[in-house]
């Protein structure tokens, strides 16, 4: 138990909260209903290590139209992040210093 414990404290320590423009962001989405100083990001190598196949979908919806259609017959991805309560569990080449802002050009 005091492993248990012991691991538990070790993972609150990792992590990073919300940045002051993720919080006003999440302020306006879902107001008083949501404390954001309990929300955690946290880089998580196990996230999105399945990838996962799916049937390719007709086009029928006017986003699809807009690129070209697919050659395949099966399309791959992988999940991107996992939330649990208030910890979102991102992977590591997904995770942004700041979720809020627009990436700089070129990276």
């Amino acid at each position: 138990m005091r492993i248990l414990f012991a691991l538990f404290v070790l993972l609150a320590a990792c992590g990073r909260p919300l940045t002051a423009p993720e919080t006003d962001l999440a302020h306006r989405l879902f107001g008083d209903t949501l404390d954001p100083a309990a929300v955690r990001f946290y880089r998580n190598g196990f996230v999105g290590m399945r990838r996962h196949a799916f049937a390719t979908r007709p086009r029928t919806t006017c986003r699809e139209r807009i690129l070209p259609p697919p050659t395949a017959a099966v399309e791959y991805g992988r999940a991107a992040g996992v939330v649990v309560f208030e910890t979102i569990h991102v992977r590591p080449d997904v995770l942004q210093p700041d979720f809020a802002r627009r990436p700089e050009p070129g990276r």
